[in-house]
């Protein structure tokens, strides 16, 4: 993003500086980690000519043919994990429980 003078911001596409530089500093392929969003910019910077290696990572577990994907363990950990921090508390009245 670039911010113009009027405070607006405008998208540029800086792929052919990034490829450039990729090919300044020797760097041979780009291993691209992330969902749709990620590996959509890797697939066009593939599509102008750097050599990319995708790793599809997601949360939602939703990968065809696959058991399990990369993320989704953690997320579901990190989940679990902030759950068990909460604490269950009886409400005064005694009438129902609050997950604190």
């Amino acid at each position: 993003m670039v911010e113009r003078p009027d405070g607006s911001k405008v998208e540029v596409d800086c792929s052919d500086d990034l490829i450039q530089r990729f090919r300044n500093h020797n760097i041979d392929a780009l291993i691209a980690v992330g969902g749709d969003g990620s590996l959509s910019i890797a697939y066009e910077l593939h599509r102008k000519g750097l050599r990319v290696v995708g790793v599809p990572k997601t949360i939602d577990n939703d990968l065809e043919s696959t058991t399990m994907t990369f993320g989704f363990n953690t997320a579901v950990s990190f989940a679990t994990e902030c759950i068990d921090r909460r604490t269950v508390q009886r409400c005064p009245t005694g009438a129902s429980w609050s997950l604190r």
